[in-house]
Formats: C-alpha cells, sequence, structure tokens
C-alpha cells in the first residue's frame, strides 16, 4: 500500500501463512525393529541424501534436497502446507 504524506489507508486486511518444518533422523536399526531406540544403540547416518518432494498448498510442486549432519538428523524449513 503506497501512501502519501497526509494520507491515511483503513481497512486492510492482511493474512499471515505459518510455514512449518519437516524434520528427522537416518540412522541404522541395530535392533532391527523398526524403531529408533536412540543414537547410542541406532547409530545415525551422516551425509546421507534425504529427498522432500510434494505439493504445497497452491498446488506448486516441492522438491527440496538436503544432507544429513553428523548425527544423521536432517531439516527441511520454511514449508508451505500441503502433501510431502
Amino acid at each position: 500500500i503506497g501512501l502519501q504524506a497526509g494520507e491515511a489507508s483503513v481497512e486492510n486486511d492482511f493474512g499471515l501463512i505459518e510455514l512449518g518444518s519437516i524434520a528427522g533422523t537416518v540412522y541404522y536399526d541395530s535392533a532391527d525393529n523398526n524403531d529408533f531406540d536412540g543414537l547410542v544403540t541406532d547409530p545415525g547416518l551422516s551425509g546421507q541424501t534425504v529427498t522432500l518432494s510434494g505439493t504445497d498448498l497452491n498446488g506448486n510442486p516441492v522438491l527440496l534436497i538436503t544432507m544429513t549432519d553428523e548425527n544423521g538428523a536432517y531439516l527441511f524449513t520454511g514449508l508451505y502446507a500441503g502433501n510431502y
């Protein structure tokens, strides 16, 4: 909204969309029980490629790639609601 000196603008509506995140851990399941039992029992795998794909709330395609850290953790931030 552009205003000049002395002008006013009222009754403006602005939407706020909160962004989300998706996080997790890539790990070696040493107990072979399909559960993450902690980094001591199930060590995280560093340097693994993790791909996130889907569509956001506007139907836009999403394709993001990251690598796991030294503990096997990954994080995707700044995500609109959608199907991933």
